[in-house]
């Protein structure tokens, strides 16, 4: 048996769906089927006929509706002959229909054929209408509306929207030009068969995509009025996938004229009854007729501009890119016709290309024939230039081309020297014996005496003409010689060189003898070898440096190369080892030959990329790119090879001569060779060689003699392969001059017979000494100068030492350390002693703490210091002054520094405020209680107030108000407070705020509306309230009071009638409550006829509050029905959660803690309504 509560919940469940129905107030209509058409027949062109890299590629137009604002001509139209009276189909019979009238010469009447293309809009639609059948349109009388475009378009689709229920039959037809025949395109029946002979829903085959379909589609007369046609022109049409590979399906889709054949009405059967308000209700009518298409354009534009062609106003064209032109971009633009014309694809733009004239000619025409041999047809005419061809790529006979220029020279060829008028593609033409030159003009080198017979030979010495190429005046038949090389026929050295050969291409080397002779020939016994680094198993010595600091060189073992990386701005250079170096004279018109490869690219040449360093710092240097040679390369190993020589074709600078070239070689202190040539870069060497000659052979290859050697003819001062030495009895003119300098007989002012060659220094007798003899000996004094045995005597100094002749006798001018006097006899300054009593000087101790240029640093007899610096004192200046600490003894003088205590936080034990001292080891101050660092300058953490001259003071901070509660300021004591909490030891809620808690405090957030202040109770965060106001911040309005910015006045009336109730459904609700504790605690059986009544009587008291409520807010009261709206949205919350009530308390017997969970909800949810009612 059911229980009372379980019932009551029911019925409040069926209250609140009644006040639902009255809410919603109806049933929703479904929509109407709406077809898949754009309704703004617009979409914007995103393609640009050429992308990013100015590459061509495929582009349209912007999709649009092409019918908008276009003429449509129909075949009939209401209202034209008279004025049409027409209903509006109901479907229903015997309504009321709602009809009018149509009238063409009524603005407000007519319905045009413009109403067809015009802007629709469905709020207010304007429509073009037929005649009615009471006026005889019945089939098989048909309408025809024809939309001519003016140009051909791509059609996507087309689209009607009728006002009349749509045709039971009609068709759409087309035309691709206004001359062609129209093409059906789709035809639409309930009746394909009887109607139009066609199948219903014809499949379309790849092989038949051309063909119109009939459907029934669209085809019912519902609904009546609204609805929509929707032809899309590739549905169904098997290669739609492919589009741009059917031609049969983009000229299917092709239009110039669309017409519309409305053929058949859609009926319900009544007009057979011939009632003219029946007949006056079928008629067609249509409000929107849009076409959605793209201009056509075949791929070659992505717009259309108007432009007006002959008889036709503002006509569209393409405005065509690619070098196409036509209305449709439809051919090549002329001179670009080197390839038939074809649309553009998604996969290639087709462009029309230029046809190839060479620039020599605007005008060509396609060449079917050349194009297919070829590849290329256009076939060019009109060609300038003296030329002819297809692309104007031949030249007139008796001319040629030159390879950079466009044009045709004539040949002219010499009557002379040349055989026949034609010359070749370089236009040098056919010459006769010993003639050259490109007209044969002239004799060839070598030749000479130029006439209608030829030229003579001149016999030139090949070893000494230039270039190896005999070659000659062609006036008298003098040869041109090498640099080296003299006479007629080039046959002879110059003075000062010798032997002319072949190899050597400036013809004879020159005779060096180190200046001494310029008489040579050459020396036997010399090989031609190379100085090598092949670095195949380390760095074979090699090193290197920039400008800045030596650098690693490191072996790579996979090039077999030796390498080095530049870190900064300075370039790496590789250095030679002592094998390249010294005495180099032989490598002179050798190369130096290596590979090389960078890191990275584009490197920056230098005017030093190759230093040879030579005799007194002398430099050649040479760029890296001289003399023909490639930039380094990231990507390849770059081969070298310089040629070491004087000539300024070489490009070696500075510019000398060839016996200063030389002499820089003879010498050689580095070979430099730049690795590196960017910020970051490394440089990988190897196969480096320099060639040279040796006495010893090569070990491998062919054994070659070193012709380039010399053999000098000295004269008597010299002697030697070289004229490098002094003859005997000669010396240098400067000392250690060198093979360079001159010899000149030795000077010995006659106490030597003979000197060193290279020194000039003599070996000298009679107690003399210097590189001449040019003084006495040391201990001995006199005039060595003046030539004779006796010239110089023994001093009288101790150990034998020097002195000097004053005017009372000698003073020793070399005494031993620490001595000092005429004749050595006192101590010297800073050393203590008494040579007299045969105590010996010793030097003073004093630990390098005095001052250097002071007299008078320690005592003479007892060796004390005397003059201490640095901060020390002592005996021997050994340690620091008071208030000082440090190292007296350390290396580094002046280690003495000062205690430097802070006053403040260190012990005084005297009043001697200026002087602090500190332990003199680590200068560490005696510091005051709860002060730190060495110098006494720091609190310990959680204290502060050093400068308080007695020590720090504890922070004291509250560990549950501060953020750390070992964290001060340093000098006020201030402690870091959490959110909301002030106080020095953040002991308290700041103003405002409330709750002082391990987070911090709260903030009040009083309302300032509401209450009186914006403090609150700092315990509870309450807030003081105005009157009528309530809340902890004093933000909402007491019971049946409202509008809290308005100081919450009392509600009307009928709120004091919701309040009342509401009042008697809280009592209800706690006697509820109070029933469900004692149904709980005491389960009984309650008589079902008491129930019924008691539910009665409770709906009838809900059936008149919804009676009232309803006529009290009947009104336009917006802010009124917000809040009922809020109230009603509370009450079906509490419906919802009443319903989880009744279904837990038909469990009540076997658990009641669910009961008590659910009531306690709806306990919730009814103090929520209770705040919206207020």
């Amino acid at each position: 048996m059911p229980s009372l509560t379980t019932n009551l919940l029911l019925f409040i469940l069926i209250f609140i769906s009644i006040q639902n129905l009255i809410i919603n107030g109806q049933l929703n209509r479904p929509e109407p089927k709406v077809p898949p058409v754009d309704p703004h027949h617009y979409q914007p062109s995103l393609s640009a006929c050429y992308d990013e890299f100015k590459r061509p590629q495929r582009c349209v137009p912007d999709f649009i509706n092409v019918a908008f604002n276009l003429e449509v001509e129909a075949t009939n139209t209401c209202g034209v002959r008279a004025p049409t009276r027409f209903c509006v189909q109901t479907g229903h019979m015997g309504s009321n229909k709602v009809c009018d009238v149509c009238d063409v010469r009524v603005p407000q009447l007519a319905h045009s054929p413009i109403y067809l293309t015009d802007f629709n809009n469905p709020e207010n639609a304007t429509f073009w209408q037929s005649e009615t059948m009471a006026e005889g349109m019945q089939y098989p009388q048909t309408v025809n509306l024809t939309l001519r475009l003016f140009k051909r378009f791509d059609i996507t689709y087309v689209h009607l929207k009728f006002v009349s229920p749509r045709p039971e039959s009609f068709v759409i037809y087309k035309k691709v030009k206004n001359t062609d025949d129209w093409i059906p395109w789709q035809y639409y029946s309930g009746s394909c068969r009887s109607t139009f002979k066609l199948p219903e829903k014809a499949p379309i085959l790849p092989g038949n995509e051309a063909m119109a379909q009939c459907t029934r589609e669209f085809s019912d007369i519902s609904p009546l009025t609204g609805g929509n046609i929707a032809f899309s022109t590739l549905e169904g049409r098997p290669s739609s996938e492919i589009f741009e590979e059917s031609e049969v399906l983009q000229d299917w889709v092709t239009a110039e004229e669309i017409r519309i054949c409305l053929v058949r009405m859609n009926t319900f059967g009544d007009e057979i009854f011939g009632d003219n308000r029946v007949l006056r209700s079928y008629y067609y009518g249509i409000s929107d007729f849009a076409v959605g298409g793209r201009c056509k354009c075949n791929g070659h534009a992505n717009k259309c501009t108007k432009s007006t062609g002959e008889g036709v106003a503002q006509q569209l064209v393409c405005d065509c890119q690619h070098n196409t032109t036509g209305i449709d971009c439809g051919e090549c633009a002329p001179f670009y016709l080197d390839r038939p014309w074809r649309p553009a694809t998604a996969m290639e733009a087709n462009e029309c290309l230029p046809c190839n004239c060479s620039g020599l000619s605007k005008r060509c025409f396609f060449d079917a024939k050349l194009f297919e041999e070829t590849g290329h047809g256009g076939h060019c005419i009109d060609c300038a230039g003296n030329t002819q061809g297809p692309h104007c790529e031949q030249c007139l006979p008796n001319h040629w081309r030159h390879e950079n220029e466009l044009y045709c020279r004539p040949c002219h060829c010499s009557e002379t020297g040349s055989i026949g008028g034609q010359c070749d593609e370089k236009g040098q033409c056919h010459c006769k014996p010993g003639v050259t030159g490109q007209f044969c003009d002239r004799c060839e080198s070598g030749f000479y005496g130029f006439s209608s017979a030829g030229c003579k030979d001149c016999k030139c010495d090949v070893s000494g003409s230039l270039n190896n190429t005999p070659s000659c005046s062609p006036n008298d038949g003098v040869c041109t010689c090498k640099e080296n090389v003299e006479g007629r026929t080039c046959s002879q050295c110059k003075p000062g060189h010798f032997q002319l050969s072949a190899k050597n291409p400036f013809g004879c080397t020159p005779c060096f003898c180190f200046g001494h002779s310029s008489i040579c020939s050459p020396a036997d016994g010399f090989y031609s070898v190379n100085i090598s680094s092949h670095f195949n198993e380390d760095v074979e010595k090699w090193t290197g440096a920039s400008s800045a600091r030596p650098e690693d060189v490191q072996w790579a073992q996979l090039d077999k190369a030796a390498a080095v990386s530049q870190l900064d701005d300075f370039p790496v250079y590789f250095y030679t080892p002592e094998k390249f170096l010294g005495d180099q004279r032989q490598i002179y018109n050798q190369f130096i030959e290596f590979t090389l490869r960078v890191q990275q690219a584009n490197p920056g040449p230098s005017k030093k990329d190759i230093v040879i360093v030579g005799a007194n710092g002398q430099e050649l240097v040479l760029p890296i790119f001289a003399q023909g040679n490639p930039l380094p390369s990231a990507t390849q190993e770059q081969h070298y090879r310089f040629r070491i020589h004087s000539n300024p074709s070489l490009q070696w600078s500075p510019t000398l001569r060839e016996t200063d070239f030389i002499a820089a070689l003879y010498n050689i202190s580095a070979i430099k060779l730049r690795g590196t040539f960017s910020k970051g870069d490394v440089g990988f060497l190897s196969n480096f060689s320099i060639g040279t000659a040796s006495l010893t052979p090569a070990e491998y290859g062919e054994t070659e003699s070193a012709d380039w050697v010399e053999q000098c003819k000295c004269s008597d001062a010299f002697v030697g392969q070289f004229c490098e030495s002094c003859s005997h009895g000669y010396k240098r003119v400067n000392k250690f001059g060198g093979p360079l300098d001159k010899c000149i007989p030795c000077e010995c002012h006659n106490h030597s017979s003979s000197c060193d060659a290279e020194s000039g220094v003599c070996i000298c007798q009679h107690n003399t000494a210097g590189d001449t003899c040019e003084s006495c000996a040391r201990g001995y004094y006199g005039d060595a100068l003046a030539g004779t045995p006796d010239d110089c005597k023994q001093c009288d100094c101790p150990e034998g030492g020097p002195c000097t002749i004053v005017s009372d006798g000698t003073y020793c001018t070399d005494c031993p350390e620490g001595y000092t006097g005429r004749k050595c006899e006192i101590c010297a300054e800073e050393y203590f002693g008494n040579p007299f009593n045969g105590i010996a000087c010793q030097k003073c101790n004093c630990n390098n703490n005095t001052d250097l240029n002071a007299i008078g640093k320690c005592d003479t007899v007892t060796g004390e210091c005397k003059r201490c610096i640095y901060h020390t004192i002592g005996w021997n200046c050994e340690r620091c002054e008071p208030g000082f600490w440090g190292n007296a003894l350390a290396e580094i003088k002046g280690d003495c520094k000062q205690c430097n205590c802070y006053v403040p936080g260190t012990l005084r034990p005297t009043h001697d405020h200026s002087l602090l001292e500190c332990r003199q080891s680590d200068g560490q101050c005696d510091c005051q209680p709860n002060v730190i660092g060495q110098r006494c300058d720091q609190c310990e953490p959680g204290f502060y107030n050093i400068s308080s001259g007695s020590g720090c003071h504890s922070c004291g901070c509250d560990p549950l108000g501060s953020l750390d509660a070992g964290v001060c300021d340093l000098i006020t004591g201030q402690c870091l407070c959490k959110t909301g909490v002030t106080g020095r030891k953040c002991d308290q809620c700041a103003p405002r705020h409330f709750g002082f808690n391990l987070d911090g405090c709260k903030q009040c957030d009083c309302d300032p509306i509401g209450a009186e202040s914006l403090d609150c109770d700092t315990h509870t965060g309450q807030c003081l309230c105005r009157q009528d106001v309530e809340g902890r911040r004093c933000d909402k309005c007491s019971e049946n009071r409202y509008n809290l910015r308005q100081r919450c006045p009392a509600c009307d009336d009928c709120y004091a009638l919701i309040q009342s109730r509401k009042n008697s459904i809280n009592e209800s609700m706690a006697g509820l409550r109070e029933s469900l504790d004692e149904i709980q605690n005491n389960p009984i059986t309650v008589n079902d006829a008491e129930f019924d009544d008691r539910v009665r009587s409770v709906k009838e008291d809900v059936d008149s509050l919804v009676t009232k409520a309803g006529q009290k807010f009947s009104g336009n009261d917006e802010a009124t029905q917000i809040h009922v709206i809020n109230i009603r949205e509370q009450f079906s919350e509490s419906g919802n959660l009443l319903e989880n009530v009744r279904d837990n308390l038909r469990s009540i017997d076997t658990n009641s803690a669910i009961i008590e969970a659910q009531l306690e909800r709806f306990s919730n949810e009814k103090e929520a309504t209770s705040k919206e009612l207020n």
